[in-house]
């Protein structure tokens, strides 16, 4: 999964998963009960594996990006001209 691509091989071992599972005859009844069981869990697998691939290739849009830098600007400047102007008249909070 580098740089938020899917990885080939990962997907011919789920491939090979999927029909590991398909070819399963179970011979008792514990087994059978067991089957759907299995093919739940390696469906939670496969959706968590796509789950993460999406969230992989999620960005932080730009818009939100100037949001913040704008609102660090603003932070940053108002903190200093607070301190700026208590330094040369007393303060009433003091």
């Amino acid at each position: 999964m580098k740089r938020g691509e899917a990885s080939p091989r990962a997907w011919d071992q789920f491939d090979l998963m999927f029909a590991v599972i398909g070819t399963l005859q179970p011979d008792t009844p514990r087994r059978t009960v067991m089957l759907p069981e299995i093919w739940a869990r390696a469906n939670e697998l496969l959706k968590q594996r796509r789950t993460r691939l999406h969230t992989s290739e999620s960005k932080v849009p730009m818009t939100l990006w100037m949001v913040v830098l704008f609102g660090s600007i603003l932070t940053i400047g108002t903190s200093g001209y607070f301190r700026f102007s208590t330094t040369t008249r007393p303060s009433a909070f003091m």
